[in-house]
């Protein structure tokens, strides 16, 4: 080996030696949360609720050929940004745009 070189450092696989059964590092406890509500108090809700539907207003939607029909679909982008505020969406938004 060349004067002042680094040895070639292994890293993971079967090259290093077995760890003993004693000391094996045991995985720590996840700490349990509550959920967390997506809005703070129901004005809240009820804003980013409008705001949403303002935004299916406005956008073109999707759709999918399946079983010989089209189907409406909400955009990817509108699915992305709203993914924690889907359940405030009304019933018969989420049934015509197939979220449920």
């Amino acid at each position: 080996m060349a004067r002042g070189a680094k040895e070639p450092q292994h890293k993971g696989g079967s090259l290093g030696k077995r760890i003993e059964a004693g000391k094996r590092r045991h995985r720590t406890p996840t700490v349990s949360r509550a959920p967390r509500s997506c809005c703070a108090n129901d004005a809240a809700r009820k804003e980013t609720t409008d705001r949403m539907l303002a935004d299916l207003r406005n956008a073109r939607l999707d759709r999918s050929w399946a079983n010989g029909a089209w189907k409406m679909q909400a955009p990817k982008w509108f699915l992305r940004k709203y993914q924690r505020h889907l359940h405030h969406l009304p019933d018969d938004v989420r049934a015509k745009l197939n979220l449920r």
